[in-house]
C-alpha cells in the first residue's frame, strides 16, 4: 500500500512536470514583416498588400487597439527552442527588459530573417500578443534577443508563456476601485498616503466628477483632462485597481534629486485579465499627482 501511495505521488509530479513542459513547448513566438500599406476601415482584399492580412493589438492607452497589415507567414520560433528567460530593469527608464536566449538553430533562423529585413517594420507577438512593433536598424545575431521599456503587463504576459514568473515581481494586495469603494475625503486623506489618494483621483474619474482636479498639480491638468477623456470614452466597462504598494525612482527637479513615489495602475477586463499597466507619479511633497503613464 505504501508502495503503491509512494508511485501514486511520483505520478502526480510526473504530470505536473509534464503539464508545464507542455505549456512551455505549446508557446510560440513569432515575428512578422509590417507592411507600409496603412490599414482602413472596410477596406476590400483586393487592396490588401500581398501575402499580408490584418493584424490588430493593443498598442497604448491613448491609441487603444491598432491594425495593421503583416505577412501572414512569418518566422516561428516554438518554446523549446528558446533556452532560456532573463529579466531586468533599465537604469535610466526604470522600465522592465527582457533578454530571451534561443537555441543554436532558431538563432540562426532568426539571424538569416533579421538580415533579409533590415529597414522593415517588425511586429513580435507570444502567443497572439504583440510585444513590439518597431523598425529594424540591424541585423541580430548571436541567438540574444533584448527589449527594452516593455510595460509590466508585457512582461507577465512572457513570464506566464514561458513559465518563469519566479524572475519577476507580481503585484500583490492589489485595491479595486469601483462604485462601492469607500473613499476617504481629500482634507482626512494622509498626505502620504499616496495610494488612497490614487484610488481618490480614479474613484473620481470613473464616476464622472470634477473632483479629480483637486489632486492633480495645476501644470499637469491639461494632460489630465486628455487622459481622463480617453478612460471615460475608452475604459468605462474596466476595473482599475491600485497596488498597495508602488515603486520610487530618483529623479531630478530644478537641479535637485527627489525620491519620487509612483503607484502602479492596473486597468483590467471584466474577466479580470490585465491589459494595461501604469503609473501615477506622485509629487512627495504636495501629494499632487504630476503624471500618468
Amino acid at each position: 500500500m505504501r508502495k503503491m501511495k509512494k508511485n501514486f505521488i511520483c505520478l502526480i509530479v510526473f504530470l505536473l512536470a509534464a503539464s508545464v513542459f507542455a505549456q512551455i513547448d505549446s508557446s510560440v513566438i513569432t515575428f512578422r514583416v509590417v507592411s507600409s500599406v496603412p490599414y482602413e476601415t472596410g477596406m476590400s482584399k483586393e487592396r490588401w498588400p500581398a501575402d499580408c492580412e490584418p493584424f490588430t493589438f493593443f498598442s497604448d492607452f491613448f491609441t487603444g487597439n491598432k491594425t495593421v497589415f503583416a505577412e501572414r507567414n512569418g518566422l516561428a520560433i516554438s518554446g523549446c527552442d528558446v533556452d532560456s528567460i532573463d529579466f531586468s530593469v533599465e537604469e535610466i527608464t526604470g522600465l522592465p527588459c527582457v533578454y530571451i536566449n534561443f537555441s543554436a538553430d532558431a538563432a540562426d533562423r532568426f539571424a538569416t530573417f533579421t538580415q533579409n529585413n533590415v529597414g522593415n517594420s517588425i511586429a513580435m507577438d507570444v502567443n497572439g500578443f504583440v510585444i513590439f512593433t518597431a523598425q529594424l536598424c540591424t541585423p541580430i545575431v548571436g541567438g540574444r534577443l533584448q527589449i527594452g521599456n516593455l510595460s509590466r503587463n508585457t512582461v507577465y504576459h512572457v513570464a506566464e508563456a514561458f513559465d518563469c514568473k519566479d524572475k519577476i515581481e507580481y503585484p500583490a494586495n492589489l485595491q479595486k476601485i469601483g462604485p462601492e469603494t469607500k473613499i476617504t475625503s481629500y482634507d482626512e486623506t494622509d498626505l502620504k498616503d499616496f495610494n488612497q489618494v490614487c484610488m481618490n483621483f480614479f474613484y473620481s474619474l470613473l464616476n464622472d466628477t470634477d473632483d479629480f482636479e483637486k489632486y492633480v498639480a495645476p501644470d499637469s491638468l491639461k494632460y489630465v483632462k486628455k487622459y481622463r477623456e480617453v478612460l471615460l470614452r475608452d475604459y468605462k466597462n474596466c476595473t482599475v485597481r491600485v497596488e498597495s504598494e508602488g515603486d520610487v525612482y530618483s529623479r531630478m527637479l530644478n537641479h535637485v534629486y527627489y525620491h519620487i513615489p509612483t503607484v502602479n495602475v492596473y486597468f483590467e477586463l471584466q474577466n479580470d485579465s490585465i491589459f494595461y499597466v501604469g503609473e501615477v507619479v506622485v509629487n512627495p511633497n504636495t501629494s499632487e499627482i504630476l503624471t500618468l503613464r
